[in-house]
């Protein structure tokens, strides 16, 4: 029929099989959202989430022969009493799986959920923190007008409060209060939706994530350091080397100016990621 479709309501990863999946792409298919949560066993029994671990590695091995085909895949961290070690195997898995965009949420008890009147239950919160609507968490990540990490950056532009990455300082069987949540969001999202670009070679999916990122860092949010920093990346993959050199110039230029993005490029070792761009690490996996 000539359209083209995506089927951004959500899909169950246990549905997706072969003859669907090409009936999808076949009949203008471009784009899907996968529901994850999480990448541990033990969490994904607890909230009774249909997929599994195995169910999710299926989906990807046949999605991986369809790159056109955007798939998202939607992560929640701060589950009741979850551990560092159960949101590093959501980490893990997210970048074993690789999908192209992975749209990231604090857990936020809404009304009238099993989750919230569970956690009400056992006292892990009480009536006055059920919430209307979902956290808006962005510093790189998509949410119109920057959300509340956005104000945290602009705060934080002459002088950064504490950052630490959990995932190196603390022990892996420690829970995080909401306030170390937010700060773990931020590096939950480098490491699913960044660090994972410096190993994408696709060519087709390298053209589709740039498109993603450059409405990230040009449109959702200002001044973005990170977003710029790996747009030179992608840009180089593609072999657009002034297009690369002007993206490196921007996220330079952004970092030099606040001790918000020095701060996480620190922790993270991210200014790693600038000297590689510099020496065109990435000039080998160009792409036709």
């Amino acid at each position: 029929m000539r359209i083209t479709w995506d089927a951004t309501n959500g899909i169950i990863a246990a549905a997706i099989k072969p003859e669907i999946l090409a009936a999808a792409a076949e009949s203008g298919c471009i784009g899907m959202n996968l529901g994850l949560e999480s990448g541990n066993p033990e969490i994904l029994r607890e909230i009774r989430k249909p997929g599994t671990v195995d169910n999710f590695r299926r989906a990807k091995n046949l999605l991986d022969e369809y790159p056109q085909i955007f798939v998202k895949g939607f992560l929640i961290i701060g589950f009741p009493e979850e551990t560092i070690a159960q949101m590093a195997d959501t980490v893990s898995l997210s970048s074993e799986l690789a999908f192209h965009w992975y749209p990231l949420q604090i857990l936020t008890p809404l009304p009238n959920t099993d989750i919230t009147d569970s956690m009400l239950e056992q006292g892990l919160i009480s009536e006055e923190e059920i919430t209307p609507g979902f956290l808006g968490e962005a510093a790189g990540s998509k949410s119109k007008g920057g959300g509340s990490l956005r104000r945290r950056e602009q705060e934080e532009e002459k002088k950064a409060r504490h950052f630490e990455n959990f995932f190196e300082t603390r022990s892996d069987n420690d829970c995080l209060n909401a306030e170390e949540l937010r700060d773990m969001w931020f590096i939950v999202d480098y490491k699913v939706n960044y660090e994972k670009l410096l190993n994408i070679n696709n060519p087709i999916k390298v053209r589709n994530i740039s498109l993603m990122l450059k409405q990230i860092t040009d449109e959702y949010t200002q001044n973005n350091s990170l977003g710029n920093l790996f747009m030179a990346v992608l840009e180089q993959k593609l072999g657009n080397h002034n297009k690369s050199q002007r993206r490196l110039d921007l996220a330079e230029k952004y970092l030099s100016t606040s001790a918000y993005w020095q701060k996480r490029y620190d922790v993270l070792n991210i200014n790693e990621v600038i000297s590689q761009v510099k020496s065109r690490s990435f000039v080998d996996s160009e792409l036709p």
